[in-house]
């Protein structure tokens, strides 16, 4: 009796709680070539015998991108980055947006720029920032004479690094982004510069042109809301929404919906942890599973249950992200026959 009084608490909380865990959703692009949208711009002081006037020239696509306050040839110069993943997204510019967060990885092979420079890493600098831009831009002609502006406000200031081949993960770009979706003219990406203009300060990052899928730059956007449905080339995202997406109601007779109830999750979803428990009004626990897609054929040892609501709780832990818990009720339609 206690244990039933226990997990009727636990599913009344959850109950409670629910309408702020299960309404947030998760946008996630890492475009490769096809789709990507980056570019490395580059001034030096002086036009280079080997090199030229760089300022003028668009640096083809590359498998890297490189932000640097450096010399080249004994010439001082720089080079900047600019990123773009949601120019081409039409997302409503009332979205809820919770959180966001931009991934930029190191390359796992030596670059013609090498790593991030060691003299930084040495001298722990305060290395670079993240800026929103405010023009269009186009991949294929952008230079550093033709480049957009950015803004300064709310621009993010990069992690000192402690490796030559760091990663930044996770970098909280929330108020950038709220104000790309809020000002969709302005919606033209992210300008990534050193701090200061002291050399010798170097960040090198695999680009959306790289060869390893997983390192290409990734920005992740958390939402609240109603699920969108947009309409993004596979080679934009690399990334399925593994929520579970439950139905409202159950017809174990298999007419209207089918025969077991269970959430819909896309099969590319890696779970270290899945617990699913179907409850009937009384908090009595009727079923659980620990394998996604398996579910509650509305029996409970053995006998057909009543038609009326039932609620479930999902508890699961996707790879490389923390526990979740969705709760929820539905209505079974039929009896199993």
């Amino acid at each position: 009796m206690e244990q039933a009084r226990h997990l009727f608490l636990l599913l009344f909380l959850c109950l409670l709680l629910a309408p702020s865990v299960a309404q947030v959703h998760t946008l996630q692009l890492q475009p490769g070539p096809d789709c990507g949208k980056d570019a490395t711009i580059w001034y030096l002081r002086s036009p280079s015998r080997r090199f030229g006037n760089v300022a003028e020239k668009n640096i083809p696509n590359t498998n890297y991108l490189c932000i640097a306050e450096w010399t080249w040839e004994f010439n001082p110069g720089r080079r900047w980055v600019l990123l773009d993943f949601l120019s081409e997204v039409e997302l409503p510019n009332d979205l809820e947006i919770v959180s966001a967060r931009l991934s930029l990885y190191s390359p796992n092979e030596p670059t013609p720029d090498d790593f991030h420079s060691s003299y930084a890493v040495r001298r722990k600098h305060p290395i670079g920032v993240v800026q929103r831009v405010l023009e269009p831009w186009n991949e294929k002609t952008v230079t550093w004479n033709n480049r957009p502006a950015a803004s300064r406000v709310d621009q993010v200031v990069l992690p000192i690094p402690t490796d030559v081949r760091q990663d930044f993960v996770n970098i909280d770009v929330t108020a950038l982004v709220r104000e790309m979706i809020a000002s969709p003219g302005q919606n033209n990406g992210f300008l990534i510069r050193m701090q200061n203009e002291d050399y010798y300060r170097k960040l090198i990052f695999a680009s959306s042109d790289y060869n390893d899928p997983a390192l290409r730059p990734k920005l992740e956007i958390d939402y609240r809301g109603k699920k969108l449905d947009l309409d993004i080339p596979a080679d934009c995202k690399a990334f399925v929404d593994c929520q579970p997406q439950f139905l409202p109601f159950f017809d174990s007779a298999g007419r209207l919906s089918d025969d077991t109830f269970y959430p819909e999750i896309p099969e590319e979803c890696d779970f270290v942890q899945y617990h699913f428990r179907v409850y009937d009004a009384t908090g009595r626990a009727l079923f659980y599973a620990q394998k996604p897609g398996t579910g509650w054929d509305g029996t409970y040892k053995g006998r057909a249950q009543a038609a009326g609501q039932y609620s479930y709780i999902c508890s699961y832990q996707i790879r490389g992200e923390e526990l979740k818990t969705q709760c929820g009720q539905f209505d079974l339609l039929a009896p199993r026959p």
